[in-house]
């Protein structure tokens, strides 16, 4: 474990945590504002080494402390000025509510920049320190099994371009995934604490396709485990119903972004209020699936509504 320096004392944040990689050119452009820039540094930090990003705008709003009324405006901004294109989701990914995808596109003023000072190839490691799934082939070296690699060349459609050590890290990198994915899973049991045998617990490939999927969103393990927590305290979602069933399995939690904001945003300790109407004649008197009885304003609208009839 890095030791952590005491409160006041000076010390260097490379290899402590995570950096918004703002390019020099970007930084400097005066037809953005700062909340743009830092809105492309944060597109860049999800980027990773792929060529394009998915985070929801109220994903991207929290990591900056801002409204996304105001992460909305800068990204229209940055896409106006040619810095990154925004894919809305299309066909079977639209009606499951998936979020916009992000390229980050080459500039006339990262070419100016580039032919100033001219670079040398980017590298496959991180600036700030080495990855950890390189660091991890290092440290524990593999034996590559032939039926490995054979699948890894299947996956990337090439049998010559991998060199052993390139297969050696894209294993370790599965592997660190898959044991933060179990983590995941164990916090999800442990949050939900339920002692029915019903319930599949293990980590099916679609589950852990699922999590790995909200890794690349950009969530944190903490961050998974704060909305299980979350959703352990619904009363709704733990059978306290008409049905009297549970509904806490991870796949339910884990399925998109949406669904983990909802919990991850939700008051600790109280969860989300939902209130429960019989659908009675909801063909001429469409009634919403879910609202708070609190709410006096909605009750009477609905009231209104139904013609007085409850």
């Amino acid at each position: 474990m890095i030791p952590q320096p005491e409160i006041g004392q000076p010390y260097n944040p490379r290899g402590y945590f995570h950096f918004l990689m703002v390019p020099d050119p970007v930084a400097g452009y005066k037809k953005l504002k700062q909340l743009d820039k830092l809105a492309y540094g944060k597109l860049a930090e999800y980027l990773g080494h792929k060529m394009n990003c998915f985070p929801g705008q109220r994903r991207l709003a929290e990591d900056l402390g801002v409204s996304a009324t105001l992460i909305n405006a800068s990204l229209k901004r940055l896409e106006k000025e040619g810095l990154i294109r925004k894919i809305a989701p299309e066909g079977i990914d639209r009606l499951k509510h998936k979020t916009c995808r992000y390229e980050l596109l080459w500039h006339p003023i990262l070419q100016e920049e580039l032919a100033r000072t001219p670079r040398i190839a980017p590298s496959i490691t991180p600036a700030f320190g080495e990855s950890e799934p390189r660091r991890l082939a290092k440290q524990n070296p593999i034996v590559i099994d032939p039926e490995e690699r054979d699948s890894e060349e299947r996956d990337s459609g090439t049998k010559s371009q991998l060199s052993p050590g390139q297969i050696q890290i894209k294993i370790a990198h599965r592997k660190m995934r898959e044991r933060r994915a179990m983590t995941v899973l164990e916090n999800h049991k442990e949050a939900m604490a339920t002692k029915k045998k019903s319930y599949d617990w293990r980590l099916t490939p679609k589950l852990k396709k699922l999590i790995c999927a909200r890794f690349d969103s950009g969530y944190s393990v903490d961050d998974l485990k704060k909305a299980a927590i979350n959703l352990s305290k619904d009363p709704w979602h733990r059978g306290v119903s008409k049905g009297k069933k549970e509904w806490i399995h991870p796949t339910l939690l884990y399925r998109d972004d949406d669904h983990v904001d909802e919990w991850l945003n939700a008051k600790e300790g109280k969860g989300i209020k939902r209130s429960y109407i019989p659908a009675t004649e909801t063909r001429n008197h469409p009634l919403p699936e879910v609202m708070d009885m609190n709410d006096d304003k909605a009750v009477a609208r609905l009231m209104k509504r139904m013609g007085g009839r409850r």
